[in-house]
């Protein structure tokens, strides 16, 4: 993953596909979430599930797994 702030500039004005933003959506009390991967110029979004809890050491590699599943042209970059 890069951070926000290392994330390339054309990845901030959407001009080219392949930039993903990572994020989380916990559920009520805690009990449950799923993660989130959203391609940036499009906006298509991937819901990714987290088995192991949401804790950073769980969410990031299932993010980084999900990513691996698309093609290499659409792996530029996850924030």
């Amino acid at each position: 993953m890069v951070s926000i702030a290392e994330r390339p500039p054309e990845a901030d004005d959407r001009r080219v596909p392949g930039h993903w933003e990572g994020d989380l959506l916990i559920a009520k009390r805690n009990q449950t979430a799923i993660g989130t991967l959203v391609e940036r110029s499009s906006g298509f979004a991937m819901l990714v599930p987290l088995p192991d809890g949401y804790k950073p050491e769980h969410v990031a590699p299932a993010l980084a797994r999900k990513v691996q599943t698309l093609p290499e042209a659409l792996r530029r970059s996850l924030t």
